[in-house]
């Protein structure tokens, strides 16, 4: 069950990393009035845009991250305490 619930906390990051990708870029639409700076060698941007975007993007992927692998590490621990109950 632990390995289940493991594979579940990864599927789970995929998808809202997913989710907060596409989130991040009608955010920075809203605010900048400009579609978000995805690839590398787009020169339409500024650096400084592309920088600012992979800062906060970055950022709030490791957010998530950390909240994701938090949370399946309780759910693994709370599986262990009581595993007739779940």
């Amino acid at each position: 069950m632990t390995v289940i619930l493991r594979l579940l906390g990864t599927l789970v990051s995929i998808g809202a990393g997913l989710a907060a990708s596409h989130l991040l870029g009608y955010v920075w639409k809203a605010v900048t009035g400009r579609d978000a700076p995805q690839a590398d060698d787009d020169l339409e941007n500024s650096v400084a845009s592309a920088l600012v975007f992979a800062v906060v993007s970055g950022t709030v992927g490791r957010v998530i991250q950390v909240l994701l692998k938090r949370a399946t590490a309780k759910a693994v621990l709370h599986y262990e305490k009581t595993p007739e109950i779940v």
